[in-house]
Formats: C-alpha cells, sequence, structure tokens
C-alpha cells in the first residue's frame, strides 16, 4: 500500500507542513498593536464632522479646552 506521501506527490505536494513561522504570530501582533496606538494618538485631534477645529473648544470662552486634550492625550497614551 502506497503512503500518504506517495500518494500526494503524484499530485504535486506533500504533507510535511513548514510550522518555522509560528514563532512570527506574537510579534505581528504586538506590532501592530503599537501601530494602532500610534495611529491613535497621530489622529487624536483631527478634524472631523462634530469639532471642524480637531482640537477641543470651551463653549464659554471660545478657547481651546486644555483640560480636555489632557484627558484625549493621558487615555491615548501620549
Amino acid at each position: 500500500m502506497a503512503s500518504i506521501d506517495d500518494i500526494i506527490s503524484g499530485v504535486g505536494g506533500n504533507t510535511r507542513a513548514d510550522f518555522s513561522k509560528l514563532g512570527d504570530i506574537p510579534k505581528a501582533y504586538w506590532e501592530g498593536l503599537d501601530q494602532r496606538a500610534k495611529n491613535d494618538l497621530r489622529d487624536a485631534f483631527k478634524p472631523t464632522a462634530e469639532n471642524p477645529n480637531g482640537v477641543p473648544i470651551d463653549k464659554a470662552t471660545g478657547q481651546p479646552d486644555f483640560n480636555a486634550m489632557a484627558k484625549t492625550l493621558f487615555q491615548k497614551g501620549g
């Protein structure tokens, strides 16, 4: 009786899987999280439809709301 490798080799493959790249999964995961954190910090005060200035503005004085800015930066790790 033929082995499974002999049967598959007729199709052009083998059963020996390469698992050497499995060690790269955690590294890629943490690099992705780091990149996401950098993007979130970079885009923290990006102008949006709700806030066209990008920076939070105090409604009473019309000046930048530094407390809201500090809170946002602390939450995002800046």
